[in-house]
């Protein structure tokens, strides 16, 4: 079996390439995603396939000198049959390039291990199942609303069957091509309707609607076969489960919609590169560096509050200047002083990092080193007498939601090739916990399991798994100091620790 991904794009130059985000926080942290993508692929197997345009060839095969096997430019002119407004059908054609079984898997997605054996005998498998999200049956009453009927696959169906399909693949090679021409037939019957009725329709939702939904009922009504599935658990709307590059449990990740702007993911993946693939790392960060193009940044630090604001009918706008008037100025709205207040402080923590960045960022990459090379290899059951204890250099802050709800933050930044992100990690009540009972003094993770097995029902295994990604996450984000105990715990200690778990 082959594995193959699919890269298109209107740009022509490689300078140009430096504003090609594809969906990421910006095009330093897409090209990072394709090169941990397709090395983590050429790990597990013998031939990997690019499907691209001649730009594709040039950028991520000529000057990147990403690993692939095999170029098939079977992307140049067809931007022409399909434009933005049916993206998907481009990723979908690649399907009927190939003559031999393969797994497609999305740039943004990464699989660190092998695929199950039984995979590699499956007439079709997929990344998860979903059903009847919102998404389907907004594109399809949007493209009722504008004379487009479903075909016989969903004409009478009222629910929506679907699979992810961040991974696809499979031995029947036949059905692919069948489902290409069927979407194709689709496609080119309608697509005059759809791109001039383009602002009335939810471009995002009806792609999702061809590539996830059609796929399913097409199988179902047609071939009357099993989708095998690498992910059997219901995972959440987001997908936040497979984000966190820090939770191996399915062994694959996939940064699906708004996880690609999520900061802290992001970092994440470049991180992964690093260390994982140095000498690909190199190349990317030597391209970026000639080639990456710095956005002007016009940044609002109080984008909420002047929001808020102005949804009152307020023309007034907070700036660092005027931030004590304002206070009194909306002293009565509880939700909005909180508000001006919780982004203020945010902004004197992002310049207090900026004002010393040197030192922020030595830190950060010893955290990073001490990750991988000691937390990610030795397992959390051998480091339950290690001690951990809050790190005040980052602050953690408490605002009020409309609810009347605290949640808890705490900034995460970057500032690589002279950009400016800043975000805010917002941290749950399991964080909160292991945060607040080591503020005082370091704690013994042994100990700090045994009061969370006072707070929670979780199985053994779960609580121990959960603990172990929460304790990297908030090292991650510095907001805790760790230190290596010498001594490992005894068998005795860990069973005692995890009993009844």
């Amino acid at each position: 079996m082959v594995a193959i991904q699919t890269f298109w794009s209107d740009k022509t130059t490689l300078r140009a390439a430096g504003e090609l985000n594809g969906g990421w926080l910006d095009a330093r942290f897409h090209l990072m995603s394709w090169a941990l993508s397709v090395s983590l692929l050429k790990k597990h197997f013998s031939k990997v396939i690019l499907c691209t345009d001649t730009f594709g060839k040039k950028l991520l095969v000529d000057t990147l000198q990403l690993p692939y096997d095999e170029v098939i430019l079977s992307q140049t002119g067809l931007e022409l049959k399909y434009p933005r407004e049916v993206w998907v059908m481009r990723k979908i054609n690649s399907y009927q390039q190939l003559e031999e079984p393969f797994v497609h898997i999305d740039s943004d997605a990464f699989l660190w291990k092998p695929l199950p054996d039984t995979f590699y005998n499956s007439t079709i498998f997929a990344q998860n199942y979903q059903k009847d999200f919102s998404c389907y049956n907004i594109a399809r009453k949007e493209l009722a609303d504008i004379g487009i009927q479903m075909p016989s696959i969903l004409a009478s169906e009222t629910t929506h069957n679907a699979v992810n399909m961040g991974i696809i693949g499979g031995q029947d090679k036949a059905l692919f091509k069948e489902y290409y021409q069927f979407l194709e037939s689709f496609v080119g019957l309608h697509l005059p309707k759809i791109q001039a009725n383009k602002t009335q329709l939810s471009l995002g939702f009806v792609n999702t609607l061809l590539e996830e939904c059609f796929f399913v009922h097409f199988v179902e009504l047609y071939y009357n076969k099993p989708i095998h599935v690498l992910i059997e658990d219901k995972l959440d709307s987001r997908y936040t489960k497979i984000a966190n590059l820090l939770d191996k449990k399915y062994g694959y990740h996939h940064l699906i919609g708004e996880n690609k702007l999520d900061l802290f993911y992001c970092k994440q993946v470049e991180q992964a590169l690093k260390f994982h693939f140095p000498a690909v790392y190199k190349h990317i960060t030597a391209f970026i560096s000639e080639f990456f193009i710095q956005v002007p940044q016009k940044v609002d630090y109080y984008a909420e509050s002047n929001y808020r604001i102005q949804q009152k009918g307020s023309n007034e706008v907070v700036t660092p200047k005027n931030v004590k008037t304002m206070l009194q100025t909306w002293a009565n709205d509880e939700t909005l002083s909180h508000a001006i207040v919780f982004e203020h402080q945010r902004n004197k923590d992002f310049r207090k990092v900026k004002n010393k960045l040197a030192g922020f960022q030595e830190s950060e990459q010893a955290r990073i080193r001490f990750l991988y090379e000691y937390l990610e290899k030795l397992p959390i059951g051998q480091r339950l007498n290690d001690t951990i204890s809050y790190d005040s250099s980052m602050r953690v802050s408490e605002r009020i939601w409309d609810d009347g709800k605290s949640i808890f933050s705490s900034l995460i930044y970057d500032f690589g090739y002279g950009q400016a992100h800043y975000d805010d990690k917002i941290w749950d009540t399991f964080a909160m916990f292991i945060l607040y009972n080591c503020s005082e003094e370091p704690q013994p993770l042994e100990h700090l399991l045994a009061l969370l097995q006072q707070k929670t029902n979780q199985q053994p295994d779960e609580l121990l798994q959960r603990f172990d990604i929460k304790i990297k996450e908030l090292y991650m984000a510095g907001l805790l100091h760790y230190t290596h105990n010498e001594v490992p715990a005894s068998c005795a200690d860990i069973a005692e620790a995890i009993q009844g778990y």
